[in-house]
């Protein structure tokens, strides 16, 4: 268990390379960086290779599962996606976790 006097979030990153992005590394590099600027300790990087994002579950089921475990076993408060799309997203985790 943690220790309750510690105040930074917990993330860990989660991204699917379609093969679309020209750089997928510097994308999550990116990704890490805002978190740390949002004052959250990154405990963790999960990455999946798909032909196109998985529509309702953005990755495969059995990254799902893996992303819930690793998640539990990181004690991690949050998870962040790297996609486009949910960007405004990830601003709301970020104002919560800071304020």
């Amino acid at each position: 268990m943690r220790d309750e006097l510690e105040f930074k979030k917990r993330a860990l990153l989660v991204g699917v390379d379609t093969g679309e992005e020209d750089d997928f590394e510097t994308s999550m590099e990116e990704l890490a960086n805002l978190a740390k600027a949002c004052d959250m300790e990154v405990v963790g990087v999960i990455t999946q290779r798909l032909e196109a994002i998985h529509k309702a579950l953005y990755i495969g089921k059995g990254k799902v599962a893996e992303t819930k475990e690793f998640a539990r076993d990181t004690e991690a408060d949050v998870v962040i996606f790297d996609n486009a799309e949910s960007m405004s997203k990830f601003v709301l985790v970020c104002r919560s976790a800071v304020g």
